[in-house]
């Protein structure tokens, strides 16, 4: 699948599915760094710590901090009419035999399920394998750390600094549901927030 050149307009809302615009980056908490911006490029890094509802001065930009290896799952706080407002809550993980034996390409159970493999893998239950959703039922869609030189084993916060400009490093599967697609952008790490899937 090509990543590259598919950045569309911006809008609001996560989505999941095979085909069509995918939002990503919408989070809870979690990934490497603990700074991040609402793919506003060029304009530095966002504060080192979360800010708490704070004054802010660049209306739209997001800033995502923590570790969690699933992006969508990171603290998340907007820049809304001049002030710092938190946008979504932390994800609800699976029970934890659901994600005890994830193996790519096997039978899963749950519809939906996003499992972290080995602390960077990211596994997600769908009937959407590459292409147009199928009939029931499931399987795990699994996808490592990237292997390009210079991506971060875990998804970098969005807007924590770096240094390859236009380097372009995708995680997970945000078609599932599970991932973000990043890149050096200025000096700062930007996650497009929204993409066209392929079927």
């Amino acid at each position: 699948m090509a990543w590259g050149g598919l950045l569309l307009a911006i809008t609001a809302g996560y989505g999941t599915g095979c085909s069509g615009n995918v939002v990503i980056g919408q989070g809870g908490s979690g990934g490497t760094g603990g700074q991040g911006t609402g793919g506003s490029s060029g304009v530095g890094p966002c504060p080192a710590t979360a800010p708490s509802g704070g004054t802010c001065t660049e209306e739209g930009r997001r800033c995502t901090y923590g570790e969690n290896p699933r992006p969508e799952c990171r603290q998340e706080w907007l820049c809304s009419t001049g002030h710092w407002v938190t946008t979504k809550g932390v994800c609800i993980d699976p029970p934890p035999d659901h994600c005890a034996a994830v193996v790519a390409g096997q039978v899963c159970s749950t519809e939906g399920d996003h499992c972290v493999v080995s602390g960077s893998t990211l596994c997600t239950c769908s009937a959407c394998l590459g292409g147009p959703c199928m009939v029931p039922p499931p399987k795990w869609s699994c996808a490592g750390p990237p292997t390009t030189a210079g991506c971060p084993a875990t998804t970098p916060n969005d807007g924590t600094t770096c240094s390859k400009e236009g380097l372009e490093c995708l995680y997970g599967n945000p078609c599932l549901g599970s991932g973000a697609d990043v890149k050096c952008v200025k000096g700062v790490w930007t996650w497009n927030t929204m993409f066209a899937c392929a079927v």
